[in-house]
């Protein structure tokens, strides 16, 4: 994937909103055609060959259509705008990380993150907190980051993968392709460098099991970074998930999801709304 270095981390950067309207403001500005002050080509920005058998004009080095590359870049950031609005219900405005820790005061937790985005870490984050403390909101604005940066995350919500797979055993379920979109789902991990997995700790139906396994083989195996956000502490959720503990016939899927949750390099970082506590990159 790749790795996270030199990544827009401004204030101003962090927001797609800010940066369309960074952009937009840079294309009142852009250049079509010749710099009007290269005096290496004529008014039409063509310069006359220097070799002999070839006396035809070339277009001079200083011709560019900033306009146009700009007019590009919005359209793109539009789509990805779009996504993200499909994804996260509604885009926020001004959102940045340090609003985020004036919001929740979680300076520290900030000074984590963003020491984790400098380092390029292939390291995976799990992201732990109570439900209001933030999570799915650090979520967004770490999608931000990414998408600015042309590094593109792929968000799940763990309990709508747990629910296709319910529905798999849904005799009503309206959705008679849930198993292709699923499996589009899983495949689709290969296109982005973050996965996103929000409110893992709500796995625990087994039926769901075995979609997880596939979903993080393919994670492993494309040597992706997740990241994860959850109400339990990791230990708990390895817990919560080892078959010993468990009374279901999860026994009968083969493979575990514990031992593959154990094989990522985590990284933990624990939310709160007036004291955080955070390990590892805090220090």
């Amino acid at each position: 994937m790749k790795r996270m270095l030199k990544l827009q981390i401004a204030d101003s950067s962090y927001c797609l909103l800010s940066y369309k309207k960074h952009l937009e403001e840079l294309k009142k500005t852009a250049r079509e055609g010749k710099d009007p002050h290269c005096t290496k080509c004529d008014e039409f920005g063509f310069v006359i060959g220097t070799n002999k058998k070839n006396l035809v004009p070339i277009v001079c080095y200083c011709v560019s259509d900033e306009k146009s590359k700009i007019e590009r870049k919005i359209e793109d950031l539009e789509i990805i705008i779009k996504r993200y609005n499909n994804v996260f219900n509604k885009l926020d405005n001004d959102m940045t990380l340090n609003i985020f820790a004036e919001r929740f005061n979680n300076q520290k937790l900030v000074s984590s993150i963003k020491k984790y985005l400098e380092l390029g870490s292939m390291n995976s984050l799990y992201i732990e907190g109570e439900s209001g403390t933030g999570k799915t909101t650090m979520l967004k604005i770490l999608w931000q980051i990414y998408a600015i940066n042309n590094i593109k995350a792929l968000y799940m919500r763990a309990s709508i993968f747990e629910d296709m797979h319910k529905n798999l055993f849904n005799k009503n379920a309206q959705d008679r392709d849930l198993k292709s979109s699923i499996d589009a789902k899983i495949d689709n991990i290969k296109f982005a460098d973050i996965i996103m997995i929000d409110d893992i700790d709500s796995v625990g139906f087994h039926y769901a099991a075995e979609g997880y396994y596939k979903l993080f083989d393919k994670i492993r195996a494309l040597e992706k970074t997740v990241i994860l956000t959850s109400n339990k502490s990791y230990s708990n959720l390895m817990n919560s998930l080892n078959i010993k503990t468990r009374k279901d016939n999860i026994e009968e899927i083969k493979g575990r999801l514990t031992s593959r949750l154990k094989n990522l390099n985590i990284i933990e970082l624990e939310m709160q709304k007036f004291e955080i506590k955070s390990d590892k990159l805090a220090s």
